[in-house]
């Protein structure tokens, strides 16, 4: 009798296997087709991971290592979104991309969302996984909540995102940087909030290794023997951002202080547009996604008027800026934590804090400096995989 059962549990896989080799020869629409097949035969539990943007495709590649070597599988899907689609294979991850942003209208925000969400709802219908690990999403909440999947999110900070998502999870994990007063509008007394001393970006910069065929990739584009800045404007088109964009003027500055070259990574097209249109000269756009943390230890500085890469760049030991109007409690957690993370929100002070770095005034932190302060620090995949624990034993 075992052997029978055995028999077929790997036949079972076989079949899973040849659906993807068959997959690889044809169409990249049957490619879709036979990758949910395949998923479907596997065995044992499957994890479902929504990914909306490229730092998410980031956390969840990383929290998918952890997830697979415990035993689970993983499903991955995405969207059509800036880096995101690229940089999960570049990571080598198998995903589907199912939908897109939408763009800066509200309308077009709605009908792409809705969108999404019924097409999900086909695909996840037929994987039937254990849970789904969000950022959040809400066309994935959504189509959890509705085949009744258990919801882990992460790091909810957007307000219209929070009321579309965070009264459907079942945990909701965040920083201890963060005060849960600040989801407290949104949360059920069901919900079940989960805290860690760390931030997210810890998960993949703390023993980072870089994939052979990215790396080459990135420093055939990038010249590290040279003098460079890496810079990432505003997320204008963001739900969340409501203020006056000003990369421009960030460009124009840098420029006129420093010599090497700038390493520009335009989230949305119009802000490349510009770019090649009035800063052509020693400006790289890169058109595939770089790897970053190649790159960082070898920054003249990193600049931001987001956080991501701010924090990342900082807690590796580089100087870093974000220019963010306005204060976010992770950034200055991550500051108050001696890295080198500096928060201008004003004109004046960026442009004395920029000079002030180009100049060699600020230090960075050498690697056991850096080993010390992590030391004092969870990842958020910890506490990911005792959820996953305590959602099995239910």
């Amino acid at each position: 009798m075992m052997l029978y059962v055995l028999e077929n549990v790997l036949m079972v896989e076989f079949l899973g296997l040849t659906f993807l080799i068959i997959a690889s020869i044809l169409n990249k629409k049957f490619l879709k087709i036979t990758r949910i097949i395949a998923y479907i035969t596997m065995t044992g539990k499957t994890v479902w991971l929504d990914v909306l943007t490229p730092k998410q495709a980031l956390l969840m590649h990383y929290l998918a290592l952890r997830i697979r070597r415990k035993g689970y599988e993983t499903f991955i899907t995405c969207r059509k979104y800036d880096y995101t689609e690229s940089l999960l294979k570049s990571y080598g991850e198998n995903y589907i991309s199912v939908g897109e942003h939408g763009g800066g209208a509200l309308i077009g925000k709605l009908l792409a969302s809705a969108d999404r969400t019924l097409k999900l709802a086909k695909i996840i219908s037929e994987i039937r996984p254990s849970a789904l690990i969000s950022y959040p999403s809400p066309s994935g909440c959504r189509v959890a909540f509705g085949l009744k999947t258990p919801i882990v999110l992460l790091t909810p900070h957007a307000i219209a995102v929070n009321k579309l998502t965070l009264p459907l999870a079942k945990y909701v994990v965040f920083s201890k940087c963060i005060s849960r007063k600040m989801f407290k509008p949104y949360i059920t007394p069901r919900t079940k909030i989960v805290q860690y001393n760390g931030v997210e970006e810890l998960e993949w910069i703390i023993n980072y290794r870089s994939p052979k065929k990215f790396r080459e990739r990135t420093l055939a584009i990038v010249n590290v023997e040279e003098p460079f800045i890496i810079f990432r404007p505003e997320e204008t088109e963001a739900a969340y951002y409501k203020y006056k964009p000003i990369f421009h003027k960030v460009l124009e500055y840098l420029k006129s202080k420093f010599e090497g070259k700038i390493v520009f990574l335009p989230r949305y097209a119009h802000q490349k547009e510009y770019v090649l249109k009035y800063f052509k000269e020693n400006v790289i756009i890169p058109k595939d996604p770089l790897d970053l943390r190649v790159l960082y230890p070898k920054a003249s500085m990193v600049i931001t008027g987001g956080a991501t890469i701010a924090r990342e760049a900082a807690l590796a030991g580089v100087p870093s800026i974000s220019y963010f109007p306005v204060k976010t409690p992770i950034n200055e957690c991550v500051s108050s934590w001696g890295f080198p993370l500096y928060n201008v929100h004003k004109w004046e002070a960026l442009k004395k804090k920029i000079d002030k770095i180009l100049l060699g005034k600020v230090p960075r932190l050498s690697k056991n400096m850096l080993r010390k302060m992590y030391s004092q620090l969870e990842r958020p995949s910890t506490i990911v995989m005792k959820i996953l624990e305590e959602i099995d034993t239910v």
